[in-house]
């Protein structure tokens, strides 16, 4: 029998984590007042991927790792200024590190705090008022040390620009709905460890410096919110209710920032009144293409990509905060306007199956429709409507009637922001990304069988296939052969494909 070469591309991992209502970030920090938030944050950096390693003052092949995080900030001042225009940042922090030897240090670990007496960083200017805030910064200096520890004699750390040892970096504040920033911040630093070795300790006799580079980070943002920029509601006084019912189309653009699935929509809505009816309202979603700039001079949607019906049952729906003094009523099609017109926000999640998620590719720019119907409201005694956000993004969200012309919406007449721009709140979402499982695939009389490794936590395995081997991933190329809880699966003889994927969930 002639032997085939197989080619198996690489196989991505999704695993869809289970639907959460409270969205929350990892590193968050109080507005200052200003519209921004201060430096540094009072969040750990951690070295997610690497460690110190320190070798030169060792026997060949041993030395310490020294693993921990950048913490305990404390005596912060932040004033203008700085070599990059915008402020300077005073502060003292410490390392805590885990530290553990190998080779002939093998058996040696210790945690140690490594108090920084001096630090020094420098930021770029920020954009104050902004929702999404990035801007540089680098450590200018600096500077800590140990004496007279069992194991060290001592040891000290410097680092920064006045040592020649740089350490750049990059903060992005992204502005959450009740007014704190979430904190996206890192640091490539460049260090210098010196060390001398306490007599009568394993590290008696041992002396040297050692230069390296480590990226230290706070905790990364969810996975809320990789998909696109998030739109908060509004949960002020301005926040506006704007009526999404059936024969009137909302919708509101956005960028695709991570290419990806979208399973996890999410919205934000009141009852007019607070007139709430549980469990029986349907939702019709859309996802369509952009165009740029109509024939009225704003953009608007173009041709619809993908749309879904969902009924009472196959969403969440659970109250999300309550609103004082209340919050604006309008409806775009009669043009009534009304101030309070409900107090209760509500939360809305719409959860979609892989199988039928659509595939968004990163850089393009979408829109999101929403239209909400009661069957059993006949004479429109209630209503719903989709929550504006105070956080804008590209152009105005708009409405039409039925399939008629889409019409710019802005703020009414009657509220004290008429004539601006309109943004409408959601979050778009995707499966979480994780490591590949390790696969293979066997023959046996020309019979195929696809194998993999079991995933913690999984209950079950979809298979993808595909035509050619270099299909974009992912994308309408692949198609979704099967759904198992196994860990194998035979593929078909009358199947075309020859070329798979394999995706986790639980």
């Amino acid at each position: 029998m002639k032997k085939m070469k197989i080619v198996v591309p690489l196989l991505f991992l999704w695993v869809l984590s289970v639907p959460v209502t409270a969205w929350s970030e990892p590193c968050q920090m109080p507005d200052n007042g200003n519209g921004t938030a201060d430096f540094p944050p009072f969040c750990p950096y951690e070295n997610e991927e690497e460690m110190i390693v320190m070798t030169e003052g060792f026997p060949p092949g041993s030395g310490l790792y020294l693993d921990g995080p950048l913490t305990g900030f404390t005596n912060t001042w932040e004033e203008p200024g700085g070599s990059m225009g915008g402020t300077v940042a005073l502060f003292n922090a410490q390392f805590e590190w885990h530290v553990t030897g190998f080779g002939d240090l093998e058996g040696f670990e210790r945690q140690i705090t490594m108090p920084l007496y001096y630090c020094e960083a420098h930021t770029a200017p920020r954009t104050p008022g902004d929702p999404v805030q990035t801007f540089l910064q680098d450590i200018s200096r600096i500077q800590g040390g140990i004496y007279g520890d069992p194991d060290f004699e001592m040891v000290q750390i410097v680092g920064g620009i006045e040592y020649g040892l740089p350490c750049p970096g990059e903060t992005t504040l992204t502005q959450l709905p009740y007014g704190d920033f979430s904190v996206d911040s890192f640091f490539d630093i460049t260090y210098q460890i010196e060390f001398q070795g306490a007599p009568g300790s394993m590290l008696e006799g041992m002396a040297g410096m050692t230069t390296g580079t480590i990226r230290l980070q706070t905790e990364r943002p969810d996975e809320e919110w990789k998909m696109h920029f998030p739109q908060w509601p509004d949960l002020t006084e301005t926040g506006v209710d704007v009526f999404t019912e059936e024969p009137l189309t909302l919708a509101d653009d956005f960028m695709c920032t991570q290419t990806g699935p979208i399973t996890d929509i999410t919205i934000w809505c009141s009852w007019k009144w607070d007139e709430f009816v549980p469990d029986i309202t349907f939702f019709e979603l859309g996802l369509w293409s952009d165009v740029p700039e109509g024939t009225d001079g704003y953009s608007h949607p173009g041709e619809q990509l993908w749309g879904r019906l969902f009924s009472p049952g196959e969403f969440i729906e659970e109250q999300f905060t309550y609103v004082e003094p209340g919050e604006w009523w309008f409806n775009p099609l009669s043009g009534d306007c009304f101030f309070p017109g409900d107090f209760w926000v509500w939360q809305y999640d719409f959860q979609l199956p892989l199988a039928e998620a659509f595939v968004q590719e990163e850089g393009t720019i979408y829109w999101l429709s929403v239209e909400a119907f009661q069957p059993e409201d006949p004479d429109w005694s209630l209503g719903i409507g989709w929550k504006s956000t105070d956080l804008h993004w590209n152009d105005d969200a708009v409405w039409r009637i039925m399939d008629l012309a889409w019409n710019e919406l802005v703020y009414p007449g009657q509220h004290p922001q008429a004539g601006q721009s309109m943004d409408l709140s959601f979050v778009i979402d995707g499966p979480e990304m994780l490591e590949p499982p390790y696969i293979w695939m066997n023959i046996v009389d020309w019979t195929w069988t696809l194998h993999w490794t079991t995933v913690p936590d999984a209950v079950g395995y979809n298979v993808w296939g595909a035509e050619e081997p270099f299909a974009p991933w992912p994308s309408g190329a692949w198609t979704l052969e099967t759904t198992t809880p196994l860990n194998s699966w035979t593929v078909p003889t009358s199947s075309a494909k020859r070329f798979f994927r394999v995706t986790a969930f639980n």
